[in-house]
This record gives C-alpha cells, sequence and structure tokens, in this order.
C-alpha cells in the first residue's frame, strides 16, 4: 500500500513540475510578446526595422502561448463544479496561491541522507520506526575542483617463461595526442567560452586565482583549435554531409558585424550563411555574400534549393 502511495506521490509530483514548467514558459512568452509589440507598433518613422520577421516572430509565441495554455489545462484536468468543490469560500477568502520558484530536473543526481535521534541511537532496540518520514528537499551544487588523474600502468612478465617480453596495458586514448588535458576539462573549457560567453583569458585568470592552477592563454587556445578542428569537425561535416544528401534544401544569409582580426577597433561585415532540411541546420561562415562562398557548400548539390531569389543561386543553378 505504501509503495503505491508513493508512486501516486511521485506522478502527481511530477505532473505539478511540468505544469509550473509550462506556466513559466507561457509568462516568459507574453512578455517576449509584449516586447514585439512594442517593437512593431510603436518604430520611429525612417527606422530600419524587418516587420515581416517581427510579424512572424509575435504570431509564432502567439501560437506558442495557445499551444501551452491547452497542455496545461489537459494536465490540470476538467474543472470542478461549484457544487462538487470542497472549499465554497469567496475569492477574497482563499488564500493566495502559493507558486514554486524551482523546478528540479528529472534526471537530476539524488543523494539521501538520513537523519536518526540521538536517543534512538543510543537505544536502537528500544524504538522502532512507524509511518513515513519526513523529508527536506535541498538544491546543493558541488563546486568545480581541479584534479590531478595518475593513470599507473604496472609491467608483467610470464613466470613460466622468461623468454616471454613483458607486458603492459596499451595507453589509454586521449582527446589531446601527449595533452594532459582531460575530456572533463575540455569540456567545461569551451562551454564556459562558447555558452557562457567566458573569454579564455578569464578563464586563465581564474584556474589561477581561485585554483592556483596555471594554464597559459595560449594553450587554452590550443586546446580549443584541436577539439574544434579534430573532434566537432568530425560531426560539423558529417552534418553537411547529411544536408547534401537531402532532396529539398532551405538556404540564406545573414550579414553580421565581427570584429577584424587585423586591424584593432574596427570591424567588418560578415555573412552566415544557413542551410536547413527539416530539423538539420548547417551554418558556414564567409565574409563575403559571393558565388565562391555558395559554391563551399552547393557544389555538386543535385536537389530542390528553396532561397530569397538572390541571384547566386540562380547562377550555380545554371552551371
Amino acid at each position: 500500500m505504501l509503495t503505491e502511495l508513493q508512486q501516486l506521490r511521485n506522478e502527481v509530483t511530477h505532473s505539478r513540475r511540468i505544469i509550473q514548467s509550462y506556466e513559466e514558459e507561457i509568462a516568459r512568452l507574453r512578455l517576449t510578446v509584449k516586447e514585439l509589440r512594442l517593437r512593431l507598433y510603436s518604430a520611429k518613422r525612417g527606422e530600419s526595422l524587418d516587420r515581416d520577421q517581427l510579424e512572424l516572430d509575435l504570431k509564432t509565441a502567439e501560437t506558442t502561448i495557445d499551444t501551452l495554455q491547452a497542455i496545461v489545462a489537459q494536465q490540470a484536468g476538467p474543472p470542478q463544479a461549484e457544487s462538487d468543490r470542497p472549499d465554497t469560500a469567496t475569492a477574497t477568502d482563499k488564500e493566495p496561491k502559493i507558486r514554486r520558484r524551482y523546478v528540479f530536473p528529472e534526471d537530476i543526481e539524488e543523494q539521501t541522507e538520513t537523519v536518526i535521534p540521538e536517543q534512538v541511537q543510543s537505544e536502537p532496540e528500544a524504538y522502532e520506526e512507524i509511518g513515513e518520514p519526513e523529508v527536506t528537499e535541498l538544491l546543493d551544487i558541488v563546486p568545480m575542483k581541479f584534479i590531478k588523474r595518475r593513470i599507473i600502468r604496472p609491467h608483467f612478465k610470464y613466470k613460466n617463461d622468461r623468454n616471454t617480453a613483458p607486458i603492459v596495458a596499451a595507453t589509454p586514448p586521449r582527446v589531446l595526442a601527449g595533452g594532459i588535458a582531460a575530456p572533463a576539462l575540455l569540456v567545461q573549457i569551451i562551454l564556459a567560452k562558447y555558452l557562457d560567453h567566458l573569454p579564455l583569458y578569464r578563464q586563465e585568470q581564474i584556474f589561477r586565482k581561485r585554483f592556483g592552477v596555471e594554464i597559459s592563454r595560449k594553450l587554452l587556445c590550443e586546446w580549443v583549435r584541436v577539439v574544434a578542428e579534430d573532434w566537432l569537425g568530425l560531426i560539423y561535416y558529417s552534418i553537411k554531409s547529411d544536408l547534401l544528401r537531402q532532396q529539398h534544401l532551405h538556404a540564406d544569409e545573414t550579414p553580421i558585424r565581427c570584429n577584424d582580426p587585423d586591424t584593432k577597433h574596427r570591424s567588418r561585415q560578415g555573412y552566415l550563411w544557413v542551410y536547413r532540411s527539416g530539423n538539420q541546420v548547417f551554418y558556414n561562415w564567409h565574409m563575403s555574400r559571393g558565388r565562391t562562398a555558395a559554391e563551399s557548400m552547393l557544389r555538386g548539390y543535385r536537389g530542390c534549393l528553396q532561397d530569397d531569389g538572390y541571384a547566386v543561386y540562380g547562377q550555380l543553378a545554371q552551371s
């Protein structure tokens, strides 16, 4: 009975977490809708504004809100009739609804600690556990720390034959050939740089000042380059190969200002070429919008290409 009751409680808790996450997303989307409407209808005369894109974003956000509200209503179940509700007090008499400000992910690591009263510890045979325990949940974190991992590979010789050469286990594979960085450290550096926008020079300072670990920025740059070219590059070009085998492909190029590495305090115009088929997306960066940039992706492609009518695509189709 206790097992079934606990299972029901877990299901209710899970449903509440889902509803809470949807409600938070709805609130965020409503703010987005408000901001988009303000930009769309308050634009000054002569202001450069992509109205079509704003209207598309606004329509997408409003549709998503309607969808999420329908899901929340379905998860919450049909509304109770007034006569069936246990609480018939007026709205002013009801206690304000308490909204949780956090949601635990389903796959979060869980550590359980059982606290026994001192009286029970001193006389365990005099007590017996009854009912269900009190449970308190806390959200904790394990701070980042460096570990020097030593891998020892002993040598062995065959006792029954001294002429047999000694053996030793093979060197474990490493992401960086001959490098000292373990995979977890490389992942931490790349995520901090590209997802958390933490430049490598700041990571260098954090490692030195907070942990006492000296890793030069030049070495960090080299690690990122090798991981990007030798490992992530395999995934990048695999996506490109998969897209070029599709029968239908979308293409577009977006202008983006970028820093000029050759001239300090200056920026240049670059273009992010985007290709998509279904759920697969491939990004190709070039400093120009010319034919050469498009050819680097579309040379030899024989499917149907959907674009915005830019002349370069037509030239490639005729070649």
